[in-house]
């Protein structure tokens, strides 16, 4: 989930990563607006492309959040 993710910003998270499936669930610790983010991939063609799909969902959401504080 922190992949792309700014060092500073903290998460806490639970993953997952049986072979071809990558997991992700946690907060993201924003000042003043703390978000859930949960991502579940599946039949990836490696596990990377899957972290990577998370990573990319996170940065979204992240920056969104941004914008509304």
């Amino acid at each position: 989930m922190q992949r792309y993710l700014p060092q500073k910003v903290e998460i806490a998270h639970k993953c997952g990563d049986p072979d071809f499936l990558e997991h992700d669930a946690g907060i993201v610790l924003l000042p003043k607006r703390p978000c859930l983010i949960v991502v579940l991939t599946r039949d990836n063609p490696t596990n990377r492309d899957g972290r990577e799909i998370i990573g990319t969902v996170s940065r979204m959401v992240y920056e969104e959040m941004l914008q509304k504080e």
